[in-house]
């Protein structure tokens, strides 16, 4: 500010130097009386001049310092509306973070409550918090799938009890089956209905907001009933030693990942129209019902050792990346209709037994994605069969 008055001073000063100079009359005129007057009514007009400059350069000094306080002003008040913003936008952080915690903790607890209404109504809080949070939506996803992992001790009676059946001398056992019966499936309904595939806008981003995916489902051992991803778009799907009772549903889907080692299919399976763009493992799979897989895509590596089918298999149209298929067994003669395989497979069968197996000369040297190593999927073998049986069963189970 001190710089700006010195120039200021010195500018007018300079300017009234000037404006003095020429007022002065040349030595080498004459002097008359009319001249003399008209040098003092100049010398008025220079005086004037100089005390207007310097009043503008006065003004200037002070326009400039009323600009530069009202820029500071602006800075500090920008500045405190920043910082109230930052400290609201904390605020509401924390009070949703805390809303979100609370939330898990009570959904959880009503997830283990003995009321069948409750641990329903915990499923439809856990839906609500991950479609507000979106970045909350694996773990939701994450706490459903542990939800449905729990045990079910009676699995493998539910669906005689679903008929109208009596498994018990308890009635009240039964209903209690039921009722968890149906909240089991409104869990698996939520995960589907949040992962049917749906189009990209112009962002590259799902153009539903209802869509969570992708996610990955870890359901491993879990006993699914009705179980269907029909149309869904998945990153990671665990199967591993799962038990899925009734009609399973795989059509149209989509993986990264499909991991049903060891997994059980009680009723008939469809895999129709299906990809999977990295690894799949049917290893050690047994397929109780009839099996599809017509026109699916296995872009990678899928590999079915030791996997068992009690019933028709499709694999019309299939293509593969590379496919292993050492052990498979088609157990028992198709009712009403033939076994598909891919093509360059055929069934070889059994010396003294009623089972067939594909013929190993057909398989294709194995290449895994680096992703993935055979023993991240298959943490166990197979049982291993006497001579002539089933790598998991000598005959077909009985529902």
């Amino acid at each position: 500010m001190l710089a700006l008055a010195v120039v200021a001073l010195a500018v007018t000063a300079v300017a009234a130097w000037v404006m003095w100079e020429a007022t002065q009359i040349p030595s080498d005129v004459p002097n008359s009386p009319d001249l003399a007057v008209r040098s003092a009514q100049l010398r008025v007009d220079v005086v004037r001049n100089i005390l207007g400059v310097g009043a503008g350069a006065g003004g200037l000094v002070a326009l400039f310092l009323a600009l530069r306080k009202q820029y500071v002003k602006e800075r500090v008040d920008h500045a405190d509306q920043e910082n109230k913003a930052r400290i609201a936008e904390d605020t509401s952080y924390d009070a949703t973070e805390k809303r979100v915690t609370e939330l898990y903790a009570k959904a959880g607890e009503h997830l283990g409550s003995e009321k069948a209404a409750v641990r329903m109504a915990a499923l439809y809080t856990l839906e609500r918090l991950a479609q507000g949070n979106p970045s909350h939506r694996q773990t939701v996803a994450n706490l459903i799938c542990a939800y449905l992992r729990m045990p079910f001790a009676d699995a493998a009676n539910i669906f005689a009890l679903a008929r109208g059946e009596r498994v018990s001398t308890d009635l009240s056992k039964d209903t209690l089956l039921l009722q968890e019966l149906e909240v089991r499936r409104a869990a698996q309904i939520l995960l589907r209905e949040h992962l049917i595939r749906v189009s990209l806008n112009e962002n590259k981003e799902p153009a539903s907001s209802i869509f969570w995916g992708p996610l990955d489902l870890d359901l491993r051992g879990a006993d699914l009933f009705d179980f269907s991803m029909h149309g869904c778009s998945v990153r990671t799907l665990n199967l591993l030693r799962a038990r899925l009772h009734g009609f399973t549903d795989f059509e149209s889907g989509d993986f990264e990942i499909f991991d049903a080692t060891d997994a059980s299919f009680e009723g008939n399976f469809a895999f129709s129209n299906t990809t999977v763009s990295d690894y799949t493992s049917f290893i050690c799979a047994q397929f109780n019902g009839s099996s599809s897989f017509h026109n699916s895509h296995f872009k990678s590596v899928a590999e079915f050792d030791d996997a068992s089918f009690f019933d028709t298999v499709s694999f019309s149209e299939c293509s593969t990346g590379t496919l292993l298929a050492r052990g498979v067994e088609a157990i028992g003669v198709p009712r009403g209709g033939k076994h598909v395989w891919p093509k360059g497979y055929e069934l070889v069968r059994s010396d003294g037994s009623e089972m067939w197996r594909l013929n190993e000369s057909a398989n294709v040297p194995l290449n895994m994605p680096s992703r993935l190593s055979k023993s991240d999927v298959q943490s166990s073998d197979c049982p291993q069969p006497a001579r002539g049986q089933s790598p998991r069963r000598s005959q077909r189970p009985s529902n």
